[in-house]
């Protein structure tokens, strides 16, 4: 196999790859999707998304904020419908002043592409005066001009992405229009990972088929018991138990407590937390002799308050 057939079989299968639909940037958009796309960059921007600032000799200037260009390009040409990458950075100068502060001055070439291969290129501009440290300069610049240029790139689009900004005649109708009030954010709008209501493509599993059983266990309702709450599956319940049982273990090979003293407090007396008084103490109870205290075994409480919770007579004990 000569080298020619080595290099054309390569040159094919890189025009092969090229020509996939899934490729960005060689992926078109439907007729109905350019007609939506098209509508919406031709409208023009209400007043509600307009912000202004103060410019050179005393005037307003009107523009748009980096996010709102960045949401509005997500609604209209889709979240994986367009992309952004630079193509270049200059440094412009960098002073160092007397009081050994710097002043950045840097421009950054942006290009905005969209899925199909269309793209526009702009110049974006970004400065830094009186920084402490050089680090500092440059970040704050290329943050600067990064943002910028993409606006600019943006705008090359259409009305709805600020190109609108640069017609005279729409920024003086549009300043008489009344912005509407801002309604405000409610708690439901927040994404946060354990809201239920927030979709992640990682924790929906594909839908299963209606023949397939169904995994889910109903839980069984205990007689005489008006509430599930607080109550825990029995297989936690029984984990419990079997934890409780080496926990009582423990506590009967355990030396006499002959230091665990509560100095001026009965704990005879003393409420549980059910709200039941402990009993006096018993033959083989545990004694510090300063307060007569009837230590119960974890798994004996455990019984209890399963008998409370279902009403039920507690079964006999199996410990003598």
């Amino acid at each position: 196999m000569t080298s020619a057939t080595i290099r054309g079989g390569l040159r094919a299968k890189r025009s092969a790859s090229f020509s996939d639909s899934s490729v960005f940037g060689n992926s078109r958009f439907t007729t109905e999707e350019c007609h939506g796309i098209q509508k919406a960059l031709q409208s023009p921007l209400p007043p509600e998304y307009l912000s202004t600032r103060a410019a050179f000799g005393g005037n307003r200037l009107t523009y748009i904020e980096g996010w709102r260009a960045i949401a509005i390009a997500n609604e209209v040409f889709g979240f994986n419908g367009w992309s952004s990458e630079i193509i270049g950075t200059t440094i412009d100068f960098c002073d160092i002043g007397p009081d050994n502060r710097y002043t950045v001055g840097l421009s950054c070439t942006i290009r905005v592409s969209l899925k199909d291969g269309t793209h526009h290129d702009d110049v974006g501009y970004g400065s830094a005066e009186n920084a402490k440290t050089k680090a500092a300069a440059f970040e704050k610049a290329k943050k600067e001009a990064v943002t910028d240029g993409l606006k600019r790139a943006l705008r090359m689009f259409g009305n709805s992405l600020g190109n609108c900004l640069y017609n005279k005649n729409y920024l003086k109708q549009v300043l008489r229009f009344r912005a509407p009030p801002n309604p405000g954010l409610e708690e439901h709008q927040f994404y946060r990972t354990n809201n239920h209501n927030a979709y992640s493509a990682y924790s929906h599993p594909p839908p299963t088929s209606a023949s397939e059983p169904s995994t889910t266990t109903t839980k069984p309702v205990v007689p005489g018991n008006t509430t599930t709450e607080g109550l825990e599956d029995d297989a936690l319940l029984d984990e419990l138990a079997a934890t409780f049982t080496e926990m009582d273990d423990a506590f009967y090979d355990r030396p006499h407590p002959a230091d665990y003293e509560i100095e001026g407090f009965d704990l005879v007396s003393a409420p549980s937390p059910k709200g039941h008084t402990l009993a006096k103490p018993q033959a083989g109870s545990h004694s510090s002799g300063m307060a007569n205290v009837n230590l119960m075994p974890a798994s004996e409480w455990l019984r209890k308050e399963q008998s409370v919770a279902t009403s039920k007579p507690l079964p006999p004990s199996s410990r003598k």
